[in-house]
Formats: C-alpha cells, structure tokens, sequence
C-alpha cells in the first residue's frame, strides 16, 4: 500500500469515530475525577503527517505527494488559540505518455488562529493560517529545469482530536492553502502539461498528535 493511500485511509478512518464518539458523548462517566479532564488551556505542540495534492489542472497528472507540519499555538480558553503555523513538503506530477516529471517543493511559515469546539474527549477544531511560502518547481524533460516562486500564503483547515489522556491527543484534518506569487515571478505553461498558474492552491489530509501542557 502506497503511503499516500496509507495516510488517507488512516485520516478517514479516525475522523468518523470522532464525529461519532461526539454525538453520543453524554458527560463524564460515574466517579470521573477532574484529573482525567482533557487540558484545555496554556500550551498546544501538534505535528501532523499529511498526503498533498493539487486541485484545477494539477490533479490530472497528480502521482504522490505528502510532507510534515507543527502548529505551536497557546490556548487562551478552550475555544481559542493563537500561535505559529510551519509546513514543509512536495508534490510529484507526471504525463505517463511522455514521461516528464514535475516536483512541487513548497515551505512556509504563518500565524494561526484557530477555534475550537469542545465535545467531552474530542475536540473539532478550525483554523486559519496567513503568512508567507516558498515554491520549487524542478521540470524533468529531456533536461531539467527550475523555477522558484515565493509570495503570501492564506489557508483554513479543519479536524477532530481525542484526547488519549489529559495531555495528550491524536486526530485527522484536512488543509488547503494559497498562494499568491510575487508579481515579478513569471508563470507560464508547465512541460507535464499542467497550468502552473495553479499550483499555488494544495490540499493536505493527515493524521496528527498533540502535547497540551
């Protein structure tokens, strides 16, 4: 099993027992101490592993593509964090006709704001990110080429957490983000066939796990 399917498989499977495990949650069980409340305030560290994609044209010559991500928020009460959003990984394009290649390397850094919605063990959770990217584009023709862009970068997200025990918590989410390139940074027609005015705009749907302290 490719680890893209892997990874989405495994987000899919652990957001619908989340949804479900909320609906049905009624309150903490007899004798429950405050010391198995899940921690809702101070300090938030999650990384996540996720697949990333492309959508509009990109998708049609998608074949992989995954990377890791932290968010370092501070939850001000149990509905609101701020904090810091990084992302770093690729995306892999091919035309299996001709056999050219195309990899996206994208990084960036952003603030994140995010909300959440408590529910017993769970927490579902929004968020926005802004701040600003970096984009590689290295083309495998019967030469190899490469194009930088970097501009702003806006994305939302959303998923589910359960907490495991008090400070600790594991869950699936789904992200997209945008970028919008430096307008001196030329775009033009990609070598796969693919419209890299539209690269900047990527999905990302993972597993993650957080320490709240």
């Amino acid at each position: 099993m490719k680890i893209t399917t892997f990874l989405f498989t495994a987000s899919v499977l652990l957001l619908m027992p989340l949804a479900a495990s909320a609906q049905m949650y009624t309150g903490p069980g007899t004798g429950m101490t405050p010391y198995f409340e899940p921690h809702r305030f101070g300090w938030v560290h999650e990384g996540s592993l996720a697949v990333a994609g492309l959508t509009g044209e990109g998708r049609e010559d998608y074949t992989g593509g995954g990377g890791g991500y932290y968010s370092g928020l501070f939850r001000l009460q149990p509905s609101l964090a701020l904090g810091v959003h990084v992302a770093g990984g690729y995306i892999n394009l091919g035309d299996g006709t001709t056999g050219d290649t195309s990899t996206l390397n994208y990084q960036l850094v952003a603030g994140e704001g995010r909300v959440y919605i408590p529910a017993g063990m769970i927490d579902f959770w929004g968020s926005i990110v802004i701040g600003g990217g970096r984009m590689d584009e290295t083309v495998s023709t019967s030469y190899v080429s490469q194009e930088v862009r970097s501009g702003a970068v806006v994305g939302f997200g959303a998923g589910g957490s359960f907490f495991i025990t008090p400070n600790v918590s594991i869950g699936a989410h789904l992200r997209m983000y945008r970028m919008f390139p430096s307008e001196d940074e030329a775009v033009a027609e990609s070598d796969v066939g693919s419209s890299t005015d539209y690269v900047g705009l990527w999905w990302t749907v993972g597993v993650n796990a957080a320490l709240h302290y």
